[in-house]
């Protein structure tokens, strides 16, 4: 692949385990997707690991997700809610940064 184009990243979550994120960087990594919420709407047990892993690594992170198997309106709305609410208070040196 042209690596003018494309860039090799990294989707990761509490499945992963334990990660050795200077592996990662090491490995040609160049960017992580951070699960932030489960489809049981908890957060990932891992996401604030993930994160600082991450960033003390120097491996940008491009985004984050909710993976939601939502069954009706309530449940996609309470989806969207953990996410916003995150978005409002829990990162917002990233939002500033990241999000429009």
């Amino acid at each position: 692949m042209d690596k003018k184009y494309f860039k090799t990243g990294i989707d990761v979550s509490s499945y992963q385990g334990i990660i050795d994120w200077n592996a990662v960087r090491a490995s040609g990594i160049e960017f992580a997707i951070l699960k932030i919420i489960k489809k049981d709407l908890n957060p990932d047990k891992r996401f604030e690991t993930n994160w600082q892993g991450c960033t003390q690594a120097g491996i940008p992170i491009q985004g984050v997700y909710n993976y939601s198997y939502a069954t009706t309106v309530k449940k996609a709305e309470d989806g969207l809610w953990y996410g916003l609410m995150w978005k409002m208070t829990a990162r917002r040196n990233w939002e500033r940064r990241w999000l429009p």
